[in-house]
């Protein structure tokens, strides 16, 4: 009986060998003499099973990657594309079939050596090791193909999403302005950039003022866009008054004043928005303890916790400001400290509230 070469491969490809993927990867495919028009319908076959596969489009990846194979085992964005469709199977029995898994990494570490600078093949790998749970490998194999393909959009989007995933915010808030500057429009990439900024800004010195308002600002400005780009999302304005509030800050109680305004408006904006949420009426609570409106500090602090009891920021600042008013507030204080001696604490948030409670 005789096998297609299609065949073949298929059949490779289900039955897998279970040796290391290194030592699998040593047996390089021999290159095959083509005519043009063969070896240019192989490489066609192989973009496209290897942009099916990145997709997730599976069923759609696997003939195309097999049929470049077959004519040219050497392409190696169809050795990727198989590859991803190989760890799709893998991953269908939990834990994955080991035998397949070394062949997808195998296949993998092939299509690496064959085109070590093509950026769709370097994507493969980076969402091998994704799926294998090596983010930082994944991240340093995008940042490495970004050297030899600095516009690759699809590559930037996906480095400065690992980067902002480990919390790497330098490193992801440079991508995403190199992104921005390919995908203006783009929602998701503006605010992972107006959350890094304000992340970056907060870590400043806080004696370095100048520093840290410009940083503020600069978070602000990154929210007020993405705003723009998705004005129905109530954390653009949470965000955009929370960075404007701190940009004021570090110049004190003239800058808030003239701030406070737009930044109380900007939190009823996201109160309307999300009526159940207490985040809105706790930013606006810390506003107006700032601008000295105690009396409107404590109904806001009470309508976030009446939204959410467990707030531990809300609970924790309304005691504190009616612990300071008259006799009935500080009645009203222990009760509330008894109450939230059940939530999620600190060790001396909880000695604190317990202090309080008794007197002592």
């Amino acid at each position: 009986m005789r096998f297609s070469p299609g065949f073949l491969i298929a059949l490779a490809a289900c039955a897998g060998p279970s040796v290391l993927p290194e030592e699998y990867a040593k047996r390089l495919p021999a290159a095959r003499e083509l005519d043009p028009a063969a070896r240019a319908r192989a490489e066609a076959q192989a973009q496209e099973g290897l942009a099916a596969a990145l997709a997730g489009r599976h069923s759609a990846a696997r003939p195309l990657a097999e049929a470049a194979l077959a004519a040219d085992p050497r392409q190696a964005a169809a050795r990727a594309a198989l590859a991803l469709c190989l760890m799709q199977e893998a991953r269908a029995e939990d834990p994955p079939t080991l035998s397949l898994w070394r062949r997808a990494e195998g296949e993998l570490l092939i299509a690496d050596q064959l085109a070590p600078s093509d950026p769709e093949v370097q994507r493969a790998r980076a969402a091998f090791l994704v799926a294998d749970g090596h983010l930082s490998a994944a991240a340093e194999c995008l940042d490495a193909a970004l050297k030899s393909s600095p516009s690759h959009v699809e590559l930037l989007r996906e480095a400065s999403r690992l980067h902002y995933e480990l919390g790497e915010e330098r490193a992801a808030g440079s991508l995403l302005v190199r992104l921005l500057a390919h995908v203006p429009e783009e929602p998701d990439a503006t605010y992972r950039l107006a959350q890094v900024r304000t992340r970056l800004a907060a870590s400043l010195p806080a004696d370095d003022q100048p520093a840290r308002k410009a940083a503020f600002l600069e978070a602000a400005a990154a929210f007020h866009r993405y705003g723009e780009l998705v004005p129905e999302d109530a954390n653009a304005m949470l965000g955009e008054a929370y960075a404007r509030f701190k940009a004021a800050e570090t110049e004190g109680s003239v800058a808030l004043v003239s701030e406070g305004v737009a930044i109380l408006e900007l939190y009823e904006q996201a109160g309307r928005l999300l009526t159940r949420s207490p985040e809105p009426w706790y930013g606006k609570a810390i506003v107006l303890e700032a601008l000295g409106r105690v009396d409107e500090a404590k109904q806001s602090y009470r309508d976030a916790v009446e939204r959410d009891t467990t707030h531990v920021g809300a609970v924790l600042n309304l005691i504190a400001l009616l612990a300071s008013g008259p006799g009935a507030e500080k009645d009203e204080a222990k009760e509330l400290a008894k109450r939230s001696l059940g939530l999620e604490l600190t060790a001396s948030e909880r000695r604190r509230l317990a202090k309080f409670v008794t007197g002592e």
